[in-house]
């Protein structure tokens, strides 16, 4: 038996797992351009809505507890959902008359209360079915303080990276990034790692959340040094991991 383990900084009490409606409208079936992975979960009848149904969806209710302001923040009733949806890659929106391709989206709702006032974070990730890249990520945050919105777009060999924010240097920034310099996002993981389950072993670069990333810590570039000669050395990406995220 094969077993994979994943630390989270956060604690899961309980879980629960059904499937439902998806939000979206009645729709006739579409048909990728494109080949899908054949792989198990991608195969279920819940994602392979027949003509004139509705799409459905997986969710998993779920308490958890996780730091946040020097204290242990506790979440009553926190969601994620999985849905297979028509997808439009041009414009990178869902399009059921378009009938290009199709995404996973993997929505996660959180919800709890700092001492002061309440957060509520509500994220959207987009698998491409073909080969199971994150293609969009969006996350939007309401707080005492203010509302967040970043987003992140794979346009092929770079991905772009918008932030809108109340913060000081943060109002309206976007940066790209080359996509080869990794491989998915830390919170893309509960899916990410079902396209590639049959896999012996692998391993994967992963950045931090848009939920804990500001732009600096994508765009910050390390010095690297010539171990022959030291005053010597070129900048590189430094694309924030999950321990970036843990240390702030």
């Amino acid at each position: 038996m094969r077993t994979r383990q994943l630390a989270l900084s956060g604690l899961m009490v309980a879980l629960v797992m059904f499937i439902g409606i998806g939000c979206t409208k009645s729709h006739s079936q579409y048909t990728d351009q494109r080949p899908e992975k054949k792989i198990d979960f991608l195969l279920n009848a819940h994602w392979n809505t027949k003509p004139g149904e509705k799409p459905k969806a997986e969710y998993q209710l779920y308490n958890y507890q996780l730091p946040w302001y020097n204290g242990p923040r506790k979440s009553d009733r926190s969601m994620t959902v999985i849905v297979k949806e028509p997808w439009n890659m041009k414009t990178m929106v869902k399009s059921p008359k378009s009938m290009d391709s199709a995404v996973l989206k993997f929505s996660t709702f959180d919800q709890f209360v700092t001492g002061t006032y309440p957060y509520s974070f509500k994220q959207d990730i987009y698998f491409d079915t073909y080969n199971g890249q994150v293609v969009k990520y969006t996350m939007g945050s309401q707080d005492g303080c203010g509302n967040t919105f970043m987003e992140y777009i794979n346009h092929g060999k770079t991905g772009s990276f918008t932030w809108h924010s109340y913060w000081n240097g943060h109002g309206t920034i976007q940066i790209n990034v080359p996509t080869n310099k990794f491989d998915t996002f830390f919170d893309a993981l509960p899916v990410y790692m079902r396209f590639r389950w049959k896999e012996k072993s692998y391993k994967v670069r992963v950045i931090q959340p848009l939920r804990a990333n500001r732009p600096i810590d994508i765009i910050n570039p390390k010095q690297l040094k010539d171990p022959k000669d030291p005053t010597k050395g070129k900048k590189a990406w430094h694309l924030a991991d999950q321990k970036d995220a843990e240390t702030r």
